[in-house]
């Protein structure tokens, strides 16, 4: 809460105040109308109409916007948080009625200041969404949430899960040995996106974009050469 609460950010939901009444903590976030994009997912597959390729990646680029300026955060003395997210996944990302899309629910994000730490060895975030070196409990820096977003950006985009499994581990196992999957192959209109992808699924965090602000040009590049014009809004004729 204490570093949710120093973010303010058009893509970030707002955290406006935390405190504790009586024996109860609390937190005051800002109330989004609209739907999780999990929801939305969920909703075009029951009804078999995927998402616009527009609004897909508009509200993945817009995102990356948003962990772009948490992951440049700094404190009061202009050092940085090193804020990494570590739960990026279509519940967390909001879709709001007023065209913007938002990460919330940095709960378990780590700041390298924080007073406590994560017991060695420990495990956060959703399974279907981590990167490797989260599933082998390494080190995580933003590259990190540039996997777990690469992941958001595929199923976005295809409609289709990329890592399920009869149990945990075997997703863990698929994410661990992933190789970057070409969305062209689903469809080739969708070409210039593999690239992006392979930006962002890299089983190296080295090979990965150096930060969220190149994946966001990466996606614009992409969606330009596609001629797809994102957008918050896409016209529909009957």
């Amino acid at each position: 809460a204490k570093i949710a609460v120093t973010l303010s950010h058009a893509n970030v939901v707002q955290v406006f105040d935390l405190g504790r009444a009586d024996e109860t903590y609390f937190i005051a976030m800002e109330y989004v109308a609209g739907s999780d994009l999990a929801t939305v997912l969920r909703r075009a597959r029951k009804y078999d109409k995927p998402l616009p390729i527009e609004l897909a990646v508009y509200v993945i680029a817009e995102v990356a916007k948003g962990l772009d300026y948490a992951h440049r955060r700094r404190d009061a003395d202009l050092q940085p948080l090193h804020i990494v997210h570590r739960d990026v996944s279509p519940q967390n990302i909001l879709v709001g009625v007023d065209g913007v899309a938002r990460i919330t629910d940095f709960g378990i994000a780590r700041a390298e200041s924080r007073l406590t730490s994560t017991r060695a060895g420990s495990f956060k975030g959703k399974v279907s969404y981590v990167s490797p070196e989260q599933a082998l409990a390494k080190e995580l820096g933003a590259r990190s949430d540039l996997f777990s977003l690469g992941i958001v950006l595929w199923e976005t985009l295809s409609g289709e899960r990329l890592a399920s499994g009869p149990s945990d581990l075997e997703i863990l196992k698929k994410l661990v040995q992933l190789k970057p999957p070409k969305i062209s192959e689903i469809d080739p209109d969708l070409e210039p996106f593999d690239a992006v992808l392979a930006g962002c699924l890299a089983n190296d965090p080295a090979d990965r974009f150096e930060d969220a602000a190149a994946m966001t040009a990466a996606l614009e590049e992409a969606a330009r050469a596609a001629g797809i014009a994102a957008a918050p809004r896409k016209e529909v004729r009957a």
